[in-house]
């Protein structure tokens, strides 16, 4: 999680940056406003970019606790779809009768 600040814009911009060609940047919880140019920082790289809204850092030991003791992250995953599938995943994981909703890009 980045941490709010001068250095914060400068951090999330550097995840463009460090990620390889094709790949993927991920970000969880609130941002600050970041100047992104679509051709430099997605297209020419064809960067995806993702985000999740929420995770609290006070979670991590445990949940790295709970992986390290041989939870199989994998095994809570119930239904994958594709992403144009995406309302009928979305009705699954909402009808309570599913554990995780994966949606596939590929």
């Amino acid at each position: 999680m980045l941490h709010r600040g001068s250095r914060s814009t400068e951090t999330a911009l550097a995840c463009f940056a460090a990620v390889r060609t094709a790949g993927m940047v991920v970000f969880n919880g609130e941002q600050r406003p970041l100047p992104i140019s679509p051709s430099d920082q997605f297209i020419r790289r064809d960067i995806t970019a993702v985000g999740s809204w929420f995770y609290h850092f006070s979670e991590f030991p445990q949940m790295l606790n709970l992986y390290r003791n041989g939870l199989r992250l994998l095994d809570l995953v119930s239904h994958r779809f594709p992403f144009k599938d995406a309302d009928s995943a979305y009705n699954q994981f909402s009808s309570r009768q599913s554990g995780k909703v994966l949606l596939t890009y590929r």
